[in-house]
């Protein structure tokens, strides 16, 4: 039979590290090289936010990879992520047109630097760094001065 490209996504536990991860990586690897197929193009989305709970987790890791095989290397492909329990979901399709991997890679990139400046981000913002605001603590004198001067201006207009 002849060979498809086939796109797979899968939404495996948020709070494993790669080498945990490695294992279902290389049980893809070998159903896939069983049939003399192989992964042509890999993207790994990361931790990201789930619509709804699976397994009490609000947050899953998405990975999503093409890759060129026949019908039959699809079947126990799905087999495979339905008995292990690392696969929370999946989804197997065969795109309508061949996908360019170029633009693939550099979008990638691209959701590569931009989740960089997101976390930079918040960095910043967890800090408390808003120049706008000033200090933490001339914040609080500002709030107890307002208060020993009288209180609410409403109040005082009434």
């Amino acid at each position: 039979m002849a060979k498809h490209i086939y796109e797979c996504m899968l939404i495996s536990p948020p709070d494993q590290n790669e080498a945990a991860r490695a294992p279902l990586r290389e049980r893809i690897e070998s159903v896939l090289k069983k049939f003399g197929s192989s992964i042509v193009h890999s993207e790994d989305w990361g931790s990201r936010r789930l619509t709804f709970r699976i397994n009490k987790n609000w947050r899953g890791h998405y990975t999503v990879f093409y890759f060129e095989a026949e019908p039959a290397c699809v079947t126990e492909l799905d087999r495979t992520f339905k008995i292990t329990d690392d696969a929370w979901r999946h989804i197997i399709i065969r795109p309508e047109e061949r996908p360019d991997f170029a633009e693939l890679e550099r979008r990638a990139k691209a959701r590569a630097e931009a989740e960089k400046e997101r976390a930079a981000g918040r960095e910043a913002f967890d800090e408390g760094d808003r120049e706008d605001r000033g200090e933490r603590n001339e914040r609080n004198e500002r709030a107890e001065r307002a208060d020993s001067d009288g209180g609410d201006e409403v109040s005082a207009a009434e």
